[in-house]
């Protein structure tokens, strides 16, 4: 009885980890409208966990030509 409560403590404390992984690599809806201003007609999708943290980066940071930057990442 104990193994299976620590399978099943084990398979949901997985199971959960996985799912706040895997939307801490997406953009909000704010971001994508943001991007979507800067750079008209950009394709999000498809996009990689590190294209994300990048295009994350340049939003909430304070740089110039966030455009520019954010054009790069996505050709």
């Amino acid at each position: 009885m104990t193994r299976i409560l620590t399978a099943t403590a084990l398979i949901l404390a997985t199971a959960v980890a996985g799912i706040g992984a895997a939307s801490a690599a997406e953009l909000t809806s704010a971001d994508r409208s943001e991007v979507r201003r800067l750079v008209p007609g950009a394709d999000l999708d498809n996009l990689s966990s590190g294209d994300v943290n990048a295009i994350k980066g340049i939003l909430h940071g304070d740089d110039r030509n966030r455009g520019g930057q954010i054009r790069a990442i996505l050709n």
